[in-house]
C-alpha cells in the first residue's frame, strides 16, 4: 500500500500513518511488517468527522502480524497517536492477547508472521505466563 502525505516522528524516524479503515492499515502492514521497525498510528478522534481506523480495530489488525501496541500520546484536538511495533521475541501474553489471537486463528485472520509468534510463545513457556499472575 502507497501511503502519501506521510510524516515521521522526530523521536524515533518511525512514520505518523492515518488509516480511514482497517482494511487500510492491513494493508500496509502487509507491506511493510517485516522490514518496519515500527510505527505511530494516527487516531482521529471522535466527534471529529474524519474517517479513521478505531484502536480495537487497530489492536486486531496489529495482532494478525504478530504486532503489539504500545505507547499513545495525544497530538491535538483532532488526533492521537499509538506506537506499534512487531512483538519483542521474550515477551509475555496477557490473558486478553491470548484470547484475541486465539479468535484471530479460529476465525482464520492470523497471519504467517503473528502465526510465528503464537508457535514461539508456546515453545518457549511464555504462552501462559501472564503480567497480572506475576508468574
Amino acid at each position: 500500500m502507497t501511503v502519501t502525505g506521510l510524516e515521521r516522528d522526530p523521536s524515533d524516524g518511525w512514520l505518523v500513518v492515518p488509516f480511514p479503515t482497517p482494511g487500510a492499515f492491513e494493508a500496509w502492514l502487509d507491506d511493510h511488517h517485516a522490514t518496519e521497525p515500527g510505527l505511530w498510528v494516527k487516531f482521529a478522534k471522535k466527534g471529529t468527522g474524519i474517517p479513521s481506523l478505531t484502536l480495537p480495530e487497530a489492536i486486531e489488525v496489529a495482532a494478525c502480524f504478530g504486532w503489539v501496541d504500545s505507547k499513545m500520546h495525544g497530538v491535538d484536538e483532532t488526533w492521537y497517536v499509538l506506537r506499534f511495533q512487531p512483538r519483542r521475541a521474550r515477551s509475555s501474553w496477557s490473558p486478553g492477547n491470548r484470547e484475541l489471537a486465539e479468535r484471530l486463528i479460529a476465525d482464520g485472520r492470523m497471519r504467517p508472521a503473528g502465526l510465528a509468534q503464537v508457535a514461539a510463545a508456546r515453545a518457549g513457556g511464555r504462552w501462559e505466563t501472564s503480567r497480572t499472575t506475576g508468574a
